[in-house]
């Protein structure tokens, strides 16, 4: 996974 916001997380695994 890619160092990403918290809320980055959660829209990256959804991929919006």
């Amino acid at each position: 996974m890619r160092p990403v916001p918290k809320d980055g997380v959660v829209m990256g695994l959804k991929g919006t």
